[in-house]
């Protein structure tokens, strides 16, 4: 100590800081000792380490939606503001961002990947619609990412797919955080799967990477996954050591301790660095957090210690709103890509007199104005009794404004290139099929199917299986004997969706012959100038008395 300290050694306040200092460091080998003799080995976790991670999922369009919730630029603020709190605030995205999305159509994600890149993602894994573009363009943009693509049970010919890693650990606050990623096969319809693809099983993927990542010394251990809920909670019991699950591919907020405790839906209550939160502790199970989809919330999950345990975890959802200012940089390549996107397709086809309902929630739960435009003029075109559509081929996310219909919003509508198709099967089968189509209703699958030409009853407090109350096609009940022509796009007729029972049909019209639905959409429009589609009550659900 200089002879200068205000605390001189002669003094008697000297001699009482060396006294009190000395006591210190004896009662800090003390503890030292007692740790050493009872095996404890100090370990950071047990002494309030803490991980921050963001979360977003299904993010199909990088622009905020008619409500003016979402935006990938508003995303990168609140990015930035949590990594001013903790410099280690990882971001994750668990897949489904190549596709589909107009802009992705425009360029083949591209500038997806390049927005990407300044939001400084951290981590990803594939979802089913990322391998929409074949795999040459897939490679082409794992090679342009700046971040890791994660993936535990894909394989490319045997073996793993150029750019990707098995699992992968980073130090967190001196913490070793352990990572691996999964796709469930369910998630995945053949038809859009390249064909050199194996998708392995996932719980026995995942017990190989928690071997894998203990291995390496990983302390807390995270799983990146695309598959529904319910394959999420088999994981959470089927294999010990993980400690929390981020998930995608439901497009719903989900924030759920695997023992039951769960909280879903819009975030309403807590606090939150902008908008609102919804929050949930776990303790000891891990918690699976899903965040809607197109970024409109993003998930916020803080896992620390408490009484010397490293299983306590912390989520919620925060909204992404217009209260959130956008990071210029990123706003500013958003802009100049739609700029270019409007320059290819601001082509105007006609007039909507009423606002179309492009929205997920609506055209995988019920009849929609857009859906029964859709599927009457596949109908019309196709010539036949009926026709269907899946409404999970419907992805704008967004309500069409009254006013001109461009070019650019049919593709923002129908991204997909699914061609028109015409078969010929009994009324069984069409029974079956639209059985199928309110089997999980409640979870809002894509595979719910709009309708035209039929008038259904469907009573969702019954079983699977038994929903379908009645149907009568044109004025007359339906058949299952009788033949009828059923017009659908190439996707449901290869049993895209589950829909075996319309793959085994008399073709009359196969897809080598069809035309886009999207073509057929706009020249339905072209042709009547001015549309105002509406709700008929085609459509009945009854949820029980």
């Amino acid at each position: 100590m200089p002879e200068e300290s205000w605390i001189s050694r002669k003094s008697g306040l000297g001699l009482l800081w060396r006294a009190s200092h000395k006591i210190c460091l004896a009662v800090a080998f003390s503890l030292v000792a007692q740790l050493s003799l009872s095996g404890c080995a100090w370990s950071p976790i047990r002494y309030g380490a803490h991980i921050n991670i963001l979360h977003l999922n299904d993010v199909y369009d990088v622009t905020p939606n008619e409500d003016g919730a979402g935006g990938l630029a508003r995303v990168k603020t609140l990015v930035d503001e949590a990594r001013r709190k903790d410099p280690s605030t990882l971001l994750i995205i668990s897949g489904d961002f190549l596709s589909p999305s107009l802009l992705s159509s425009l360029d083949k994600g591209s500038s997806v990947i390049e927005i990407l890149n300044l939001l400084q993602v951290d981590y990803v894994t594939f979802g089913n619609h990322d391998f929409d573009f074949g795999m040459d363009i897939l490679k082409k943009r794992i090679k342009q990412s700046k971040f890791k693509w994660i993936s535990s049970n894909i394989l490319e010919l045997g073996g793993r797919i150029p750019g990707t890693t098995f699992v992968d650990i980073r130090k967190i606050n001196r913490v070793n955080v352990g990572f691996f990623g999964l796709l469930d096969s369910k998630a995945v319809d053949s038809f859009y799967m390249p064909k050199e693809i194996d998708i392995l099983d996932t719980v026995d993927a995942a017990r190989r990477a928690v071997k894998a990542l203990r291995k390496r010394n990983a302390e807390v251990i995270v799983a990146i996954t695309h598959m529904d809920m319910d394959a999420d909670r088999v994981l959470a019991r089927s294999v010990p050591g993980i400690d929390l699950i981020l998930g995608g591919h439901d497009h719903v907020e989900i924030n759920e301790a695997t023992s039951g405790e769960a909280t879903r839906g819009p975030a309403t209550s807590g606090e939150a660095t902008r908008g609102k939160a919804r929050s949930g502790i776990a303790t000891g199970v891990p918690r699976i957090i899903k965040s809607g989809y197109n970024a409109t919330t993003v998930g916020e999950v803080s896992i620390f210690t408490r009484g010397g345990k490293k299983d306590t975890v912390d989520g919620r959802h925060l909204e992404v709103n217009a209260s959130i200012p956008e990071d210029p940089q990123v706003a500013n390549m958003i802009s100049k890509s739609i700029d270019n996107l409007n320059a290819s397709y601001q082509v105007v086809l006609g007039t909507t007199l009423v606002p179309l309902d492009a929205t997920s929630s609506g055209n995988r739960r019920g009849e929609t104005n857009l859906g029964n435009y859709i599927a009457d003029t596949m109908r019309k075109t196709m010539v036949a009794d009926i026709a269907v559509m899946n409404g999970g081929a419907i992805v704008s996310g967004k309500v069409i404004k009254t006013g001109v219909i461009t070019k650019k919003d049919l593709l923002s509508i129908l991204p997909f290139e699914n061609v028109l198709c015409k078969v010929m099967l009994k009324g069984g089968a069409i029974k079956e099929a639209l059985e199928h189509s309110f089997a999980r209703y409640e979870m809002g699958k894509g595979a719910f199917l709009q309708i035209s030409g039929m008038k259904i009853v469907a009573d969702i407090s019954q079983p699977s299986g038994q929903r379908i109350k009645s149907v009568v096609v044109g004025e007359i009940p339906l058949e299952e004997e009788r033949e009828y022509t059923l017009a659908l796009n190439d996707y449901l007729l290869r049993g895209g969706d589950g829909y075996t029972m319309l793959a085994n049909t008399q073709i009359l019209i196969s897809d080598l012959y069809g035309q886009l639905v999207v073509d057929a959409l706009a020249s339905a429009i072209k042709e009547s100038g001015v549309i105002d589609p509406k709700t008929d009550g085609r459509l009945t659900i009854i949820v029980g008395d």
